[in-house]
């Protein structure tokens, strides 16, 4: 059985473990040096090829991969292979507002129908088109509207309207794009290309592009000067760009150069308004409306590949990406994420703290700080030993290490309160100018005097090792003791005599 010792001392003893969460926001670094969540489904789960092109969700939030042996269907708990002819690649998957899945497979095109037991199969479209038009090699790109569907191949559009297929020929590209139920795609030579009706025509400035690869186009926003949605443009090695005013400019991120190497092959707006770039050299780049990065998810981050075909959101607000080696799910965005195992950050917590817009925390290191100049942790000067607490005490910042109690300004030690191993720091609410240090010598008192900015620092005579305590609520204090005994301190201590060892009878 535990001892219990009794002490003539009374301490209000508040037990408090602030939890920082690195938050993902535009004035907080935390996420570029966090790793999200990530659920990865190999190809061993899915059984099916490694390589997944494009990504899609219909309205009962089943997900579906264009692979490149066909369809995989997933309902969160089982996988599904829908078949396509020929076990063909699938480069892209629409769905339209009645919740029609219309897919392209290599050198076939279609939609999927449930049969009679409900499950959803392939059915071809080749049948409506005239046989001049099926010579078009590879079927690319399918995009929906609210008034037809469109199919595009190397050179080719084609329009289905649920009755017949209309087609535009020598249009050079591989792409379609959506923007406010306006269909677009490239020419090469010519540039952008919006349909109006039966014809196809450049659009406002559309000869910007008619030498450079078009990736993607997101809506961006509505354009102060023309109320006209404004337009983000993704290349593959030239970087992003912008519509305003009818015209189009280079948009410029935190880093052109690493965006042009790493290729941006599809690009999706996250749930919270930001955009998801996916590259094939350099994972998946998270991008807010200034250019900024807010993360960059690959191989660092847990990813199994850099290469990423596709990404896109769910309606949970989750993000999935495609990749040449399966397929993961990402939480992005989220409050949770997992912090890299790499110096100083490398060890356990025992603490952290945010205080003045800043992020501490204490490990086997000492105590080290969350830089957002660099986005990296850094160590607090002049503290070498390992940290176990951090305490925001009247505004001041104080930090229970190896060798005592410190103060910390500007990230340095400015002064240490105690000389004793100290287990914990914390404030007692009987007394808020006081606070109790638990340390291997027993207790210390230590109070601030508001008056000239200091603290005082009281020794009891409890001689033995401390680890913790807790507040009773007849205000008398339990403590534990290192060897497992539990002293509880009963009696009022209203007078701390400076200089001298209080005696506790």
């Amino acid at each position: 059985m535990k001892s219990i010792k009794h002490y003539n001392l009374l301490v209000i003893l508040v037990l408090i473990f602030t939890s920082a969460v690195i938050c993902q926001n535009n004035n907080y670094p935390g996420q570029k040096i966090a790793n999200p969540f990530l659920k990865y489904y190999s190809p061993k789960d899915y059984k099916a090829n490694p390589a997944n092109w494009c990504i899609l969700q219909d309205q009962r939030g089943v997900m579906y991969f264009g692979n490149e042996k066909g369809i995989l269907e997933f309902d969160g708990v089982s996988w599904r292979n829908i078949e396509v002819p020929f076990s063909a690649s699938v480069r892209s998957m629409a769905i339209d507002d009645s919740g029609k899945i219309y897919v392209c497979a290599s050198s076939d095109f279609g939609y999927l129908e449930p049969d009679s037991l409900g499950q959803l199969k392939f059915k071809s479209l080749l049948g409506y088109l005239d046989p001049k038009d099926r010579n078009y090699g590879e079927m690319w790109d399918v995009i929906t509207s609210s008034k037809a569907v469109y199919f595009k191949t190397k050179d080719k559009i084609f329009r289905w309207n649920g009755k017949n297929i209309k087609v535009w020929d020598s249009v050079y590209a591989f792409r379609l794009y959506n923007i406010d139920d306006k269909i677009y795609s490239r020419n090469q030579g010519t540039g952008l290309m919006v349909i109006d009706g039966d014809s196809i025509k450049l659009m406002p400035d559309g000869n910007y592009f008619a030498n450079t690869g078009v990736f993607n186009m997101l809506p961006f926003g509505k354009d102060s000067l023309t109320s006209e949605e404004s337009i983000l443009v993704t290349t593959n090695g030239k970087g992003l760009f912008l519509s305003k005013g009818y015209k189009f400019y280079p948009f410029k991120t935190e880093d052109d150069s690493f965006l042009k190497t790493s290729q941006v092959y599809n690009a999706c707006i996250t749930s919270d308004g930001n955009f998801a770039l996916a590259t094939q050299r350099g994972g998946v780049i998270i991008m807010d409306h200034k250019g900024h990065f807010l993360n960059i998810i690959n191989d660092n981050s847990g990813m199994p590949t850099k290469v990423i075909y596709d990404v896109y959101s769910d309606k949970q607000g989750g993000l999935w990406f495609a990749t040449n080696n399966g397929i993961v799910h990402c939480e992005v965005p989220s409050s949770l994420m997992v912090m890299p195992q790499k110096d100083p950050a490398k060890y356990p917590f025992f603490s952290m703290l945010h205080y003045k817009n800043k992020f501490y925390a204490a490990d086997e290191l000492g105590i080290i700080y969350l830089d957002k100049n660099s986005s990296s942790f850094k160590l607090v000067q002049d503290i070498n030993k390992p940290g176990y607490g951090l305490l925001n005490f009247h505004g001041i910042l104080l930090a229970a290490v190896n060798d005592g109690v410190s103060v910390i300004k500007n990230d340095k030690l400015q002064e240490r309160l105690t000389y004793s191993s100290t287990n914990e720091i914390l404030p007692s609410v009987y007394y808020p100018d006081r606070l109790y240090s638990f340390h291997g010598d027993g207790l210390s008192i230590i109070k601030y005097e508001k008056s000239n900015n200091d603290f005082q620092v009281y020794q009891t005579d409890i001689d033995e090792e401390l680890v913790n305590g807790v507040e009773d609520n007849d205000s008398s204090l339990w403590i534990g003791s290192l060897d497992g005994g539990i002293i509880h301190v009963t009696d009022n201590l209203d007078n701390l005599v400076p200089g001298k060892i209080n005696k506790i009878k």
